[in-house]
């Protein structure tokens, strides 16, 4: 017995997407009073970027994952009706690209410690002659499980995390860890509610394993490292007197 597969009409797979390409057009028209496309490239430049930024910018931060067109983000998935709708277009192509730099630039995000990598390499695609990702990212949340990183090297970790000190625009890295078991006592050396460097430099307190505020209310355990750009260059956690 054979087993046939039943395709879409060709007719039909053109149709829907065509009415996506007109849908990201006609999102744009209604966010600038119904202008065009051409309208909107030959626009002042910070009312270009208003428009994109409107756009393509979420107030919550945007969790990054492969395969990023299953993304349920609305940003994600408007950036890549956008990409769709220009991408054959060279005399659109500076729109494209000035999309792209609003959206690394103006959300901040949210990846998995091994998405890193790939998050960095441009998810959205590949470009020819554009900015790296880490040239244009402002505000960064990995997040990492404990079992992905010993506690015996969480130091050596953080000053890995470092080099991010040197990426031009960015203002904001936070490092989230957690645990997603019920009992982390037995999972944390009894050390571990103190973080100091071996050198003597500068430290934070971690929360206590048993503290009222470091268990969630399924159980797990999320402590919260952020690093922010300053005089000081000061590393803190939630709850902590930056010091």
């Amino acid at each position: 017995m054979s087993i046939h597969k039943f395709l879409q009409p060709p007719s039909a797979v053109h149709k829907a997407n065509v009415m996506q390409l007109l849908s990201a057009s006609d999102d744009l028209a209604q966010l600038t009073g119904g202008r065009s496309l051409d309208d909107i490239s030959n626009m002042p430049s910070d009312d270009r970027r208003a428009v994109l930024r409107k756009y393509l910018v979420n107030e919550d931060p945007v969790t990054m994952q492969e395969p990023v067109a299953w993304s349920d983000q609305e940003s994600i998935g408007r950036f890549l009706l956008l990409k769709r709708f220009l991408n054959n277009d060279r005399s659109r192509q500076h729109l494209l690209l000035e999309a792209r730099r609003v959206f690394y630039e103006e959300n901040s995000f949210i990846i998995s410690l091994g998405g890193f990598s790939r998050f960095l390499d441009d998810m959205l695609g590949d470009w020819e002659d554009t900015v790296a990702v880490e040239m244009l990212v402002r505000d960064l949340t990995i997040k990492v499980e404990r079992q992905d990183c010993e506690c015996g090297q969480l130091m050596e970790y953080i000053q890995r995390l470092s080099y991010f000190a040197k990426m031009p625009q960015l203002q904001k890295i936070t490092v989230e860890w957690f645990t997603p078991t019920r009992n982390i006592d037995e999972a944390l050396p009894s050390d571990w509610s103190t973080l100091s460097s071996s050198n003597g430099s500068k430290g934070a307190s971690l929360p206590s394993a048993t503290d009222d505020d470091g268990t969630s209310e399924n159980g797990g355990s999320d402590e919260t490292l952020r690093w922010e750009t300053s005089d000081d260059d000061i590393w803190s956690l939630d709850g902590d007197v930056r010091g």
